[in-house]
């Protein structure tokens, strides 16, 4: 089983600079360090919105992965703020954090480290295909909730908890819920309930599955057999499958209709553990759900919305109806607010040479038609009533011969130089001011 991992490389120290106004853009309302209040999230006359330590709405405009140096092991040029600016990590915070209040963000995004701003944070409890029902993800998700605090460079949860520049935590990225059914004769999709089946007889997830199975037909054997392609008559050969499948087309709305309840019982069991984790470790701050991706199955997301304060989402598309339409079946299926937690548009002709090979679809011919594209996509979201958020990914350009995995993209306001793309940064300060005006009134 894969665990998942940080969507981008984390830079380990904390970057604080000391003795410098860090809260002079108005636009930005950042609270003040002296504020013992911290950040929650309301309804207004059917508007949601962040409100912040000083009860002022608070609409989070974002950067993720902003970082003095690109740690992901690429290949050619990567990126190295610290370079320009003699190596000094506070120098480059200062010039940092004015770039990100000149042009209107007020949010550090995920895996960031500097500090100065608001902030969120992202903790990585879960993975994919987990057997969530055994008492060793539990306990895998207790030790990485302590792991995670040498990521952050953070004493204590106790010191973390105190913070009022904390917004809230992701409790993981980009897991998979699962990729359609196999017997659909979708190439390489795989459902958890058909992985469930696989698991050994003796597991927790497989015991956990088989009771499941035979509690959704009230252990009638007959019936169970009327949809699905097995020969079974008890739970324990149920514990002896390997493969599920409906017995014909004409019963594919019943198997799923059972096989995402078994997803619904799944989501439970993960999200219950990840937010008492979480809030037992940062009871002042808020579940910002697990950074959903497209086409999610409809339980997972309604579980969500019980235990998560805000569902995240992230996605890559240029198809501006494409994203609300994903955006608002979040919320209509969880009845919570939503943030964009990933998106970008990525230009073919770019300085730092990336390929943007496997992200074509979000692909503009330059930096100006991204700039164009960011205005639009602004103008669009923050009409979404239930919209609290978007962050872009990322501050700067993967490497010029891509990352450690492969990945090479054009994702960056600047290049791996640190020069700033001009069009997308003159486009996002105009764009990110008329969003906050409309939105943090």
């Amino acid at each position: 089983m894969t665990k998942i991992t940080s969507r981008c490389s984390f830079t380990l120290l904390v970057l604080v600079l000391v003795g410098t106004n860090l809260f002079s853009s108005s636009s930005a309302q950042s609270p003040t360090p002296q504020t013992k209040s911290y950040f929650q999230v309301k309804e207004d006359a059917g508007v949601w919105s962040f409100v912040d330590p000083q009860k002022r709405k608070f609409f989070s405009i974002g950067i993720n992965c902003i970082n003095p140096k690109d740690e992901s092991k690429g290949q050619g040029r990567s990126y190295n703020g610290l370079q320009k600016h003699g190596g000094d990590p506070d120098k480059w915070s200062s010039a940092t954090r004015k770039r990100l209040e000149d042009w209107n963000f007020n949010t550090l995004g995920a895996w960031s480290s500097l500090r100065g701003q608001p902030y969120v944070i992202e903790l990585s409890l879960g993975y994919s295909y987990a057997d969530v029902f055994a008492a060793d993800f539990e306990k895998y998700v207790q030790d990485r909730a302590v792991k995670v605090l040498k990521e952050l460079a953070v004493e204590s949860y106790e010191v973390l908890d105190k913070d009022p520049l904390l917004i809230g935590c992701f409790t993981s990225n980009e897991l998979s819920w699962g990729w359609g059914f196999g017997w659909k004769n979708k190439k390489g999709l795989e459902s958890l309930f058909e992985f469930y089946v696989n698991l050994p007889p003796e597991s927790e997830g497989k015991k956990a599955w088989a009771d499941y199975l035979a509690g959704a037909f009230k252990n009638d054997w007959k019936k169970l057999g009327e949809v699905w392609d097995v020969k079974v008559k008890s739970r324990d050969d149920l514990l002896k499958l390997k493969k599920i499948a409906p017995v014909s087309p004409a019963v594919y709305t019943a198997a799923e209709e059972i096989a995402n309840g078994f997803v619904r019982k799944y989501a439970e069991r993960y999200f219950s553990i990840t937010d008492a984790v979480m809030r037992k470790h940062l009871p002042h701050h808020l579940n910002l759900g697990c950074r959903l991706t497209p086409s999610n199955p409809a339980p997972v997301i309604e579980v969500a919305g019980k235990y998560c304060d805000v569902i995240s989402f992230n996605i890559y598309s240029k198809d501006l109806a494409e994203i609300r339409e994903e955006l608002t079946r979040l919320h209509q299926l969880s009845k919570k607010p939503v943030m964009l937690t990933e998106y970008a548009f990525l230009a073919k002709h770019n300085r730092s040479g990336n390929t943007n090979k496997d992200y074509e679809r979000v692909v503009v011919a330059n930096d100006r038609e991204r700039g164009e594209l960011y205005s639009h996509c602004a103008e669009a979201l923050c009409k979404l009533p239930f919209l609290v958020g978007f962050h872009w990914f990322q501050y700067f350009d993967e490497p010029s011969q891509g990352r450690g995995d492969g990945e090479n993209c054009n994702f960056g306001f600047v290049d791996v130089e640190d020069a700033v793309y001009e069009d997308l940064a003159r486009a996002a300060t105009e764009a990110n001011k008329k969003v906050l005006n409309l939105r943090q009134k």
